[in-house]
Parts: C-alpha cells; sequence; structure tokens
C-alpha cells in the first residue's frame, strides 16, 4: 500500500469537544499545511475518519493505534 502522508501525528486535545485530532501532511516542505484526518473521543477511543485515505494509511494507523493504547492505559 503506497502512503498518502509525509507525517502524521495525534498531538492536539480539543478540551472543548473531548477528542483528539489526527493531522496530516502531504508534504515536508516548511510551510506546508496539515489537515485534520481523523479524531479519536478521549477517553473511549471512538474514531471517526475525516478522510478516507486515513484508514488505508499505514502511518495514519500507528498513530491512531497508539493514541487509542494511550488511552485505554489512562482508564486502567
Amino acid at each position: 500500500m503506497k502512503e498518502s502522508y509525509t507525517e502524521v501525528r495525534c498531538d492536539y486535545l480539543d478540551e472543548e469537544e473531548h477528542y483528539w485530532c489526527v493531522d496530516a501532511w502531504d508534504s515536508n516542505e516548511p510551510d506546508a499545511q496539515g489537515r485534520v484526518i481523523a479524531v479519536i473521543h478521549d477517553p473511549d477511543g471512538d474514531i471517526h475518519y475525516c478522510e478516507v485515505e486515513a484508514r488505508l494509511s499505514p502511518m495514519a494507523q500507528e498513530v491512531i493505534k497508539a493514541k487509542i493504547a494511550e488511552l485505554k492505559s489512562k482508564q486502567n
């Protein structure tokens, strides 16, 4: 599977809406604009995909799985 993104991060929590933003970039250029490709509800880990490509991206799936594991570990 070809990767759709050059970078994926999940480091922003919208505290008002209680979800983590999964952000992605298509370019390594310093002025490249990122966009939200998925959101993860905090604390239950439910995922809403904003882009179909996020479901198929190995990089996005790795970041999403890591954040869900982190949320689950905080619940215990």
